[in-house]
């Protein structure tokens, strides 16, 4: 073996050294990178993290208020169930809001990017569903909500008290859910982009789509 063929076997070796060390690096900025993006991701949720913890405080209000009008009567009476009405509803918004942010706690900065998308496909299911869920329904929940609370500060039965105007007020609450379903149809429509793209962002959370562009962002450097 001559010298010429052993320096070109030390330089071989040289390289693959070299090749390695720096794939080792790229893998190790690759996965610095990644996590700074996930941690990104997770402190721009903070308004959704404070929003579902707001939304589990009310739901305390409303078990409390609804408690304590429904244990005080127990007749059977319309506000008897109105406030039996207000405390399933506050259930609905703890349990809600709880598994929201179980699944906020549940994102990892050592996770992997797939691992991160599909959490927050799933917290933007979950997320979406909870807004219709005790979101729309407050164009009738209102109702029951004011006069459990009236009835709690004064003792007084509206029900008993304005007769005919709570159907009125339930006539309005029906339609008011009617045009929003109507609208959402209406701003989904091809011709109005910039409107659809705003009433997603609106009805997906503001926090959870910046999130997911920054995930968009974070993916499309790691794959370049």
């Amino acid at each position: 073996m001559t010298t010429t063929e052993i320096d070109f076997d030390a330089l071989k070796h040289s390289f693959q050294k070299l090749e390695a060390h720096l794939a080792k690096q790229g893998d190790l900025t690759l996965r610095q990178e990644r996590r700074r993006g996930i941690a990104r991701i997770q402190w721009g949720m903070w308004p959704l993290w404070l929003g579902q913890t707001l939304q589990m405080l009310f739901g305390l209000l409303c078990i409390a208020l609804g408690v304590s009008v429904w244990s005080a009567l127990r007749d059977g009476s319309a506000m008897f169930y109105s406030a039996i009405i207000v405390q399933v509803y506050g259930v609905l918004c703890i349990a809600l809001a709880g598994m929201a942010l179980g699944m906020l706690a549940q994102i990892d900065r050592g996770e992997s990017l797939a691992d991160t998308q599909i959490k927050l496909a799933r917290l933007r299911k979950l997320y979406i569903m909870g807004g219709m869920s005790i979101g729309l329904v407050w164009w009738l929940f209102w109702i029951p909500f004011m006069t459990t609370l009236f009835y709690w500060l004064a003792q007084v039965n509206f029900y008993a008290n304005m007769g005919a105007s709570i159907g009125i007020m339930f006539a309005v609450g029906v339609a008011g859910l009617l045009g929003t379903w109507w609208f959402h149809r209406w701003s989904r429509s091809p011709m109005r982009p910039r409107l659809a793209s705003a009433m997603d962002d609106a009805v997906t959370g503001r926090s959870l789509a910046r999130a997911q562009r920054r995930l968009d962002e974070l993916k499309k450097f790691v794959e370049e």
